[in-house]
C-alpha cells in the first residue's frame, strides 16, 4: 500500500496514532477541500492531515462525502512526521484502501485513531525509520518494519498479523549498541523479528494483549516486560520444525500474575515426529 519513512531531526518522535485523539473539544476539523482535509490537536498543535476525493462537509465542518485515500502526520510548524508515498510501484506493496469519510470518522470517534487508520493502512506497507532512535506504527497485515540507527521504538496492536521487524537495516551488523523494542498494544501475530532486544506488553491500548511469534525469530529477543494491568500472553507455535526456545535465559519484569501466560505450542503437523527442545521460565508456562 505504502512506503512510510520516518525523518530525522523532526520533533515530536511519535507514532501517527498518538498525534491527536478523537476526545470531545480535544480537536478540530481545518483545512477543508474536496481533495483532503487536517485533524488538529487543540493541545499542541499536531495534526494528521487526511487526503481524499470528492469530500464534502456539513454545515458544522464535519466531513460527511467521500473518499480517504491516504493519512499523513504533522507536527505544529507543517513538518511532516514521516514521508508516505503511496504509489511506490513496487508489486510487493498493495495500493492505496480507499474509505468512505463517515466510515473513517465513525471509527476515528467511537474506537480511536489507531483504529481509523487501520482502515487505511489495512495492507502491505513499508515502514522505515531514520538515523535517529524512532517511535514507528504499523497498522495493517504483512508489514515490513526496518528500524536502522538508533534506539527505535516499534508500536503494533490489534489488526497488525505477519509484521516483520528489523531493528536496524537488511544489511547491517547487529553488534550496534542500540537497544530496540517492540511495544505491544492489542492481538498481534509475528512472522519475523530481527535484532530486537525487548518485547514490551504497554500499559496502554486494549486491555488483551497477546503476541504469536515463531520460536526461532526469537533467539535475539533478551528481555519482556509485562503491563501494569490486563491480558498479557506469549504464544509460540511451529508446525512442521522441530522446536529449540529457551525461556529459562530471557529477563521477564513486571511479570508474574495470573492473567500473564507463556503458551508453547510445538509440532501442530501430527503427521510428523519431530526433536522439541524447551526449557521454561520461572513464570506460568503451558507447553
Amino acid at each position: 500500500m505504502a512506503q512510510i519513512t520516518y525523518r530525522a531531526g523532526v520533533i515530536p518522535r511519535i507514532t501517527f496514532d498518538e498525534v491527536v485523539s478523537p476526545t470531545p473539544g480535544s480537536f478540530r476539523i481545518a483545512d477543508t477541500s474536496a481533495t483532503g482535509f487536517t485533524i488538529v490537536n487543540l493541545a499542541n498543535g499536531y495534526r494528521l492531515v487526511v487526503e481524499g476525493a470528492n469530500l464534502q462537509y456539513d454545515v458544522n465542518g464535519i466531513p460527511s462525502q467521500g473518499t480517504v485515500t491516504a493519512v499523513r502526520a504533522e507536527n505544529a510548524e507543517g513538518d511532516p512526521i514521516a514521508d508516505v508515498n503511496t504509489t511506490p510501484g513496487r508489486p510487493d506493496l498493495n495500493t492505496p484502501t480507499s474509505v468512505a469519510v463517515t466510515t473513517f470518522m465513525s471509527e476515528f470517534a467511537t474506537k480511536g485513531t489507531r483504529a481509523a487508520l487501520t482502515l487505511v493502512y489495512a495492507g502491505k506497507d513499508q515502514v522505515t525509520g531514520s538515523e535517529e532512535g524512532d517511535r514507528m506504527a504499523t497498522y495493517g497485515a504483512g508489514d515490513v518494519m526496518i528500524g536502522l540507527e538508533g534506539n527505535d521504538t516499534f508500536v503494533i496492536g490489534d489488526g497488525v498479523a505477519d509484521v516483520t521487524i528489523y531493528g536496524m537495516g537488511l544489511f547491517d551488523d547487529d553488534s550496534a549498541s542500540q537497544v530496540d523494542t517492540v511495544e505491544v498494544t492489542g492481538s498481534v501475530s509475528i512472522r519475523s523479528l530481527n535484532a530486537i532486544d525487548r518485547i514490551k506488553f504497554a500499559d496502554g491500548g486494549s486491555a488483551t494483549k497477546a503476541v504469536q511469534i515463531n520460536p526461532f525469530n526469537f533467539s535475539d529477543v533478551d528481555a519482556i516486560e509485562g503491563s501494569s494491568l490486563g491480558v498479557n500472553t506469549l504464544l509460540f507455535t511451529l508446525a512442521n520444525e522441530a522446536m529449540e526456545l529457551d525461556l529459562s535465559k530471557k529477563a521477564f519484569t513486571n511479570w508474574g500474575r495470573d492473567d500473564q501466560t507463556i503458551r508453547v505450542v510445538a509440532n501442530t503437523n501430527t503427521s510428523l515426529i519431530l526433536d522439541d527442545h524447551v526449557v521454561g521460565s520461572a513464570f506460568n508456562d503451558s507447553i
